[in-house]
């Protein structure tokens, strides 16, 4: 026997005695991921963590089947190699007093199927690591040029719409992150339309927590669908960039720039978009984060309190008051944008030291031209609404953040945050109402001119403190914050008023100021303490405490007895103006269990809320308190890497607002009027969320599901009652329940080597929902079930095509009048396929067909044929300059048009929409360093999807 098979028998032989007392055997079975068979003959090897010794060794049978025996408790590394297949390697721990440590059926991937695959080049192009989906860049073959939503098209599980939503595993993705930075604040398409794919080395994909979940380890529920782009390091220097300029027929036009500079750690970017094609480049869906509610939910409260007072801060927006737009639809109007804005980030002194700021401005007009028809179902028959409305409004916001981290030592760091929003919003109006009886008798009618203007103003500045204390799991933390809410505006309304048309008829005028004058300062403390209890169970105390203090005015005057232009006559019954606190305590409890496949959260929070309100215009006070309830739970089972399942419980108290609870007037339309009732309960809702996901990365093939329940009790909504005379006065009252539920289904799978791809997404929805209308309380059920197939297919060289064809269910019952049951199908199938021709040239196609029929109460059917082309070349020899022609909605027939069937209410809506144009651009993506030097070297590089230098509105 030779030396070195003397030292490995040894070696052996030590492992085998060492453990011969314990007591734990490991199992399990491989199969093959291509075949479903079993691997036998594989390698079996347990490597100590600690020194990376081999503790012991065996081989899978025939059937697959392998057993290592006697392994004594410990962390321990599991080898997996068998010639044909990639090897496989897991982390194991073995407790004490477990005989049998079952790991399960294990999967093992051939070789050869990897080298087959097109789009994946690597073994490890995609990975696990913990919860977050791991993709190289490099391994996926996009065109040369791609931006990084090309890139995101083509890895399996992600799904890009043609309006740059993104969706993993059946998911929306609501951030994405440079570098694991913040890039620009929440439009996520900023960094996937404008960054290079070539820069980005990795992509991930997470749930992303809180900065204090992550810290404590307690999931408090605020997770959002990430992507992290991680660029190359050698890419850390330098600059590169964007400019594009696009004009066309019609006053159509379309301009862009885009730079970024990085030198080390230090990222300076910058950008502007301008254009009048819709395409608003920055979401104007800001996130609102007003008074303390912001961040109770660091102590296990949801914040509910908040809203009594941010209510007053929302923007009025006349849109709203005309009818809802629906989900999905275009962006009604003829829209105008102008953004820009930069961004600093650095680390310092070892990353000690973490800053960034940001500012972006926006400025959106809006010209809009609608019509609603609306019918109201009563007991005893219907109301019809005529509604006519033009409109001009102009949004233009200021937003400023910062935030510096300061790592103290490896146990204490400090986090401040600055988030600051300035917003001006003007618009102007005119509208005609007409109400008329069910077989067309005219009711009323009101003409109105409404002029607002308003100023409203955020800021909150927060400081958190993290310690880790000296037991592992021991922690402490403190978080404070103000905000400082303002809002300062006028409006006016000029209406013509005609109640009960005809001889007996009563016509009134109104010419109405408006005025907001509110304020509200909100300071929180909270302070959380983690303690390891047990082995894999983690107990979370927290308590926190915050006060409100508001002066929330809104004063309607006219000129009664002053002249014209004299706004100096106060009309009290049309008028708010009181001072407002609140202060709340909080007090939570949680225990969490984490063991292996396991993640098990349960615990509940309970809130003692003070409130003192002073009507200063009536001399009424409304002192109450109230108790709040805040249960949760929370469970996750990992069946492995890629297929897990997650249940979610929450439930809490839910708080009317302040305008619901003040007894006054709100007469914006002077034939629906708006009344508060101070009688109103406090509320309850719960909520219960699945989702289950399975996917094979290296084959394509992945499968995703869920559901959503919630109900709610004593929730608040509208007594509705219509006189004769044609108005109607709202009232807030509180109904008995509703119930809303979801379901989703979806699956993706590649063909072979080809390039085919499938993806088919199912979702459908229940609302059983009261309604109250002249005092009778009813229920209103709302079924919807959408289907949409997908198939794609995509050879970088040749051409991508991609064919959806989607289906749409909706059925609609109201109790008040059984007899009228809405039920029909409704089609959107689209299509798109892009050509790639030699000499760097693309030509492309888009098609979008919608369909719904006529049914009671929707007299015609509603059909649409939009039709986009595009053609464009790359030049030079990067080819990073592309010209571009494209045409939209080439046989024009683009209309805005929604339905909308909610509680007792049927609404068809037509409104002006961005139509027919073409448009001519140039696009030029610079770069210096080492970025223009890897450019130079690749060579004709690769293709993906289809080229848009516009977006319909």
């Amino acid at each position: 026997m030779s030396r070195m098979k003397k030292l490995l028998f040894l070696l052996f032989f030590v492992a085998a005695g060492t453990n011969a007392q314990a007591q734990t055997t490991i199992q399990g079975v491989l199969k093959d991921t291509l075949d479903i068979k079993a691997v036998p003959f594989a390698s079996v090897s347990v490597i100590d963590q600690k020194d990376s010794s081999l503790v012991a060794f065996t081989r899978s049978a025939a059937n697959g089947k392998f057993a290592v025996p006697n392994v004594a408790p410990g962390n321990y590394l599991l080898l997996i190699v068998q010639a044909k297949y990639s090897d496989y390697l897991d982390r194991i721990e073995i407790s004490e007093n477990v005989k049998t440590k079952n790991l399960g059926t294990i999967e093992l991937t051939q070789i050869g199927q990897l080298l087959k695959e097109v789009t994946i080049t690597a073994k490890n192009a995609v990975v696990m690591k913990g919860d977050t989906l791991e993709y190289l860049a490099d391994s996926f073959n996009v065109r040369q040029g791609a931006v990084v939503e090309d890139l995101l098209k083509v890895l399996p599980g992600l799904q890009v719409d043609k309006e740059g939503n993104i969706t993993s595993m059946g998911q929306k993705v609501q951030k994405v992150l440079v570098n694991g930075e913040e890039f620009f604040g929440n439009d996520p398409t900023v960094a996937t339309q404008n960054i290079q794919a070539k820069v980005v080395e990795k992509v991930q994909v997470f749930d992303k927590k809180s900065e204090q979940a992550a810290f404590t380890g307690f999931d408090d529920g605020e997770e959002e669908k990430t992507i992290n782009l991680q660029l190359k390091k050698n890419m850390n220097k330098g600059f590169f960039g964007k400019v594009e300029a696009g004009g066309g027929w019609e006053d159509r036009w379309n301009n862009q720039a885009m730079i970024n500079w990085f030198e080390g750690k230090r990222q300076i970017s910058a950008y502007g978009f301008m254009n009048s094609n819709g395409q608003a480049g920055l979401s104007w869906q800001d996130r609102r984060q007003f008074g303390s509610g912001s961040n109770m939910r660091m102590f296990g409260g949801n914040g509910d309190d908040a809203q009594i007072i941010s209510s007053f801060f929302e923007d009025d927006d006349d849109d709203q008051q005309i009818g809802g737009f629906g989900v999905g639809n275009m962006k009604p109007g003829i829209n105008k944008s102008w953004t820009g804005g930069a961004r600093y980030a650095n680390k310092l002194d070892d990353d000690k030291h973490q800053v960034s700021a940001n500012y972006s401005q926006g400025r959106l007009n809006r010209e809009l031209e609608k019509r609603d028809y609306t019918e109201t179902i009563l007991p005893n028959g219907s109301i019809l609404r005529d509604d006519t409305a033009t409109s001009f409004s102009t949004k233009n916001t200021h937003n400023l953040d910062a935030r510096y981290k300061w790592e103290i030592d490896s146990t204490f760091t400090a986090v401040y945050k600055l988030d600051g929003q300035l917003r001006f919003n003007e618009s102007r109006s005119k509208i005609t109402t007409l109400n008329k009886s069910n077989n067309e008798v005219p009711l009323s009618r009101n003409t109105r001119d409404n002029t607002t203007d308003a100023q409203t103003t955020r800021v909150t500045n927060s400081l958190t403190l993290n310690k880790k204390l000296k037991k592992k799991g021991r922690t402490l933390s403190f978080f404070g914050s103000h905000t400082l809410n303002k809002k300062e505006g006028e409006g006016f309304l000029l209406s013509l008023n005609e109640l009960g048309i005809g001889s007996t008829g009563i016509s009134t005028n109104y010419d109405q100021r408006r005025l907001d004058n509110s304020q509200a300062n909100s300071i929180l403390g909270a302070i959380t303490y983690t303690e390891p209890i047990a082995k894999n169970v983690l107990m979370k105390l927290g308590y926190g405490v915050s006060y409100d203090n508001a002066n929330l005015s809104t004063l309607t005057q006219d000129t009664l007895g002053f002249g014209e232009g004299n706004y100096l006559n106060q009309i009290d019954s049309l008028s708010n103006e009181f001072d407002m606190t609140i202060l709340r305590n909080s007090g939570s409890v949680d225990l969490m269990y984490n063991k292996g496949k396991v993640n098990l959260t349960v615990g509940s929070a309970l809130a003692f809320s003070s409130f003192d309100q002073y009507d200063n215009i009536r001399d009424i006070n409304y002192d109450y308190n109230r108790i709040n309830v805040f249960p949760n739970l929370k469970f996750r089972y990992k069946f492995s890497q890629f297929k897990r399942i997650d249940i979610n419980y929450s439930g809490g108290t839910t708080n009317p607002t302040a305008q619901q609870l003040q007894p006054n007037q709100n007469n914006t339309n002077p034939l629906e009027v708006y009344v508060g009732n101070p009688d109103l309960k406090i509320g309850y809702q719960q909520n219960i969320r699945v989702n289950f996901f399975t996917f094979q990365a290296l084959e394509g093939r992945g499968m995703w599901a869920g559901a959503m329940i919630q109900n709610a009790f004593n929730p608040v909504s509208i007594d509705r009652n219509f006189d004769p005379s044609g108005r109607t006065v709202n009232r807030y009252v509180n109904l008995s329940n509703n119930f809303i539920s979801s379901a989703w289904f979806g699956f993706m799978n590649r063909f072979g080597t080809k390039g085919w791809e499938t993806r088919t997404n199912v979702s459908g929805s229940f609302s059983d929902m009261p309604t109250i209308i002249n005092g009778v309380e009813s229920r209103t059920k709302n079924y919807s079930v959408n289907i949409v197939p997908n198939i794609t297919y995509n050879n970088e060289e040749k051409m991508s095509l991609t064919i959806d064809p989607g289906f749409t269910y909706n059925f609609s019952q109201n109790q008040v009048n059984r007899d009228r049951n809405i039920s029909y199908w409704s089609f959107n199938p689209t299509a798109s396929v892009a050509v790639y021709l030699p000499g760097s040239v693309e030509i492309g196609t888009d098609l979008d067909y919608e369909f719904r029929p006529a049914v009671n109460p929707y007299p015609n059917d509603f059909s649409r044929f939009l039709l986009d082309a595009h053609v464009s070349k790359r030049f030079l020899t990067s080819k990073n300059l592309e010209l571009s022609f494209g045409m939209w909605d080439i046989l024009n027939q683009n209309q805005g048009y929604t339905r909308a069937t909610t509680n007792n209410y049927n609404t068809e809506s037509f409104y002006n929409i961005l139509q027919r144009y073409w448009m001519l651009s140039a696009t030029w993506n610079f770069f210096s360093g080492p970025l223009a030097e890897s450019r130079a070297s690749t060579g004709k590089g690769h293709r993906y999807g289809n080229k848009k230098s516009g977006r319909r509105n």
